[in-house]
């Protein structure tokens, strides 16, 4: 398996060309929104858009993106690294509706 790990990052537009950059955080592990470290400074850029990057089994990276709200990019990140860690350990995740539909048919929960 390629890379177990998955990072955040941020697409901003610079000069007419788009780069994805590391966000900043500040602290207790919150992004500071909106802001991308470029150069090494932290540079204010409204139009970024946060993406998830991760290892496929071939090799390449992708790119997913998250969302333009911090908050749920956080949200996704966390997501996708425990996905790639529970499909290292070869776990088999149960869909919530499959357990709802069970329950349905004893007469409570709800699934659409």
């Amino acid at each position: 398996m390629a890379n177990r790990n998955a990072t955040l990052y941020i697409r901003i537009t610079k000069n007419g060309k788009s780069s994805f950059c590391k966000p900043v955080y500040q602290s207790k592990g919150r992004l500071k929104p909106q802001y991308a470290m470029v150069n090494g400074e932290p540079e204010q850029h409204k139009e970024g858009v946060y993406y998830v990057r991760f290892g496929t089994d071939g090799g390449k990276q992708q790119f997913v993106l998250a969302s333009k709200d911090p908050f749920v990019a956080l949200d996704k990140l966390e997501e996708k690294k425990r996905w790639l860690h529970d499909r290292e350990r070869q776990v088999v995740r149960s869909n919530p509706c499959q357990l709802e539909t069970a329950n349905k048919q004893a007469g409570h929960g709800r699934c659409g």
